[in-house]
């Protein structure tokens, strides 16, 4: 049962996106996000949400007055349930990219761990979420602001 009520979520999921996609590609909207680039032992943590095909760091909107360090610390517990303070992440660098039929512009954080942690995806919104090099993280199909911030970093 909760293999199939997970697979009916994540369609849902899907259909929301698609939905949103839609609705973007006519307004076009300027959106705020926070995300977090969470490394341990020279590795990155990425995740792949069930309706995106590209792997990204884990964040989310900011919230109507919600500062953007509080929505990274928010959406690391819930998108892979750990539990960092926003005074816990430095922020590295802001950027703009048209993707999504928007103009998303992010916040990024980042923060070193010193030991992997445990992490909990629901496998709905979250099926995936994996350390990796910075040269491994590159062969994959990366959200903007996730590949920019990895090339900057090889490239130094």
């Amino acid at each position: 049962m909760g293999n199939l009520l997970n697979a009916l979520i994540r369609f849902f999921y899907r259909v929301a996106y698609l939905h949103a996609l839609l609705y973007w590609s006519v307004t076009r909207p300027a959106t705020q996000g926070a995300c977090v680039a969470v490394w341990c032992e020279g590795k990155v943590l990425l995740v792949r949400n069930s309706y995106r095909k590209e792997y990204g760091f884990p964040g989310g909107f900011v919230k109507k007055g919600e500062k953007s360090s509080t929505s990274a610390s928010r959406e690391l517990l819930e998108e892979v349930g750990l539990a960092l303070t926003s005074e816990q992440l430095r922020l590295a660098g802001q950027s703009t990219f048209f993707h999504e039929c928007k103009e998303d512009t992010a916040s990024l954080y980042e923060t070193e761990l010193a030991h992997f942690p445990q992490l909990k995806i629901d496998k709905r919104e979250v099926v995936e979420a994996l350390f990796l090099s910075p040269s491994e993280a590159l062969t994959r199909q990366l959200c903007p602001h996730a590949r920019t911030y990895l090339e900057n970093l090889c490239s130094r």
